[in-house]
C-alpha cells in the first residue's frame, strides 16, 4: 500500500528524503529513487515529459506492489502570491496540449487550492492568474491511469513571482521552501494513507482483482468493498467474476451489476 512521490529537482527531494527517512533503492535505475515502507520518491528532472516518464518507470518496476497514491511535490510561480505560499492544485491545464485535469479531494485540504498551468519553458511575465509549473500535467496524465483521482495530488510552494522571477531562484531557496512545509506535506500524505486504509483490499474477497481490472474512484472503491462483503455473506457459493460481469466496461456498470444481483436474491424467512 504505497504512495509514490515525484519531484523534479534534487533540491526539492532532499528535505523529503531527510524528513521521511528515505533510503536509496538498490540497483541501477533510470531515475534516482528513494524509499521506505509505504513511500517511494523519484526524482524526474525538469519538464512534463520527464515527470510522466518517471511515474511510468516507477509504476513499471513496482508492478507487483500495491501502489495506491501519487503526490507531485515542487515549487511553482505565480503572478502575485507571496513567496513561500503552500497550496494544493485543484485544476491542471497542459499549456501546450490544452488538456485539463481535475484533482478531487476526499479530505479537507490543509492549505489553499489553486489552478495550475504546466508550461514548456519558464514564463517570467506570469500573464494569467494561475500557478506556473513544468511537471504537473505530465505527472497527472500518467498517475491517473494507475490510481483513483482522489489519490493523486499536486503540492506546490510558490518560489517566484513578478518581483522575484524564476531565473533568480536558487537551489538553496528551493530546498528551504520545501523544508519549511515538510509538516504540511506529511499531513497530506497522512490523509492519503487514511484513505488507503479505507479502500485497501484486506479481508475483502476479490477487491484487488476488481481494482486492477476496472478504474474505480475512491468513493466507488468504498462502495465496491461494501458490495463485495455483502456478496460474500449472501451468495458466496455463486460465481462472482462471471462472463456477464467481465463484459462490463466501466466501474459504474460493474457496481450496478453487483447491486442488482444482490438485490435479486430472495429473502429467506
Amino acid at each position: 500500500m504505497t504512495i509514490c512521490i515525484e519531484v523534479a529537482l534534487k533540491a526539492e527531494a532532499t528535505p523529503l528524503i531527510e524528513a521521511l527517512n528515505l533510503k536509496p533503492l538498490s540497483g541501477t535505475h533510470l531515475f534516482p529513487i528513494y524509499e521506505n515502507e509505504g513511500i517511494k520518491l523519484i526524482v524526474s528532472g525538469v519538464g512534463k515529459i520527464k515527470a510522466g516518464a518517471a511515474c511510468a518507470y516507477l509504476a513499471g518496476i513496482h508492478r507487483d506492489e500495491d501502489i495506491y497514491g501519487w503526490l507531485n511535490v515542487g515549487v511553482g510561480g505565480h503572478r502575485s502570491l507571496k513567496l513561500g505560499t503552500p497550496l494544493l492544485v485543484n485544476k491542471i491545464v497542459d499549456g501546450a496540449r490544452k488538456a485539463q485535469y481535475f484533482p478531487s479531494f476526499a479530505f479537507d485540504p490543509p492549505c489553499r487550492t489553486e489552478e495550475c498551468i504546466t508550461i514548456e519553458n519558464p514564463d517570467h511575465g506570469y500573464p494569467t492568474n494561475q500557478v506556473y509549473d513544468m511537471e504537473a500535467a505530465g505527472f497527472y496524465a500518467i498517475a491517473s491511469k494507475i490510481s483513483p483521482i482522489e489519490m493523486i495530488h499536486v503540492f506546490k510552494v510558490i518560489s517566484d513571482n513578478r518581483a522575484h522571477p524564476a531565473k533568480e531562484v536558487t537551489k538553496k531557496e528551493v530546498h528551504s521552501l520545501i523544508y519549511n512545509h515538510v509538516d504540511l506535506i506529511r499531513s497530506v500524505i497522512s490523509e492519503m494513507h487514511i484513505l488507503i486504509d479505507e479502500i485497501a483490499p484486506e479481508e475483502t474477497p476479490f477487491l484487488d482483482e476488481f481494482i486492477k481490472r476496472w478504474h474505480f474512484t475512491t468513493l466507488e472503491t468504498l462502495e465496491l468493498r461494501k458490495l463485495l462483503q455483502r456478496w460474500h455473506l449472501l451468495c458466496a457459493d455463486q460465481i462472482l467474476l462471471s462472463r456477464d460481469l467481465l463484459e462490463k466496461k466501466t466501474a459504474e456498470e460493474v457496481l450496478s451489476f453487483i447491486k442488482e444481483h444482490i438485490e435479486a436474491i430472495p429473502v429467506k424467512i
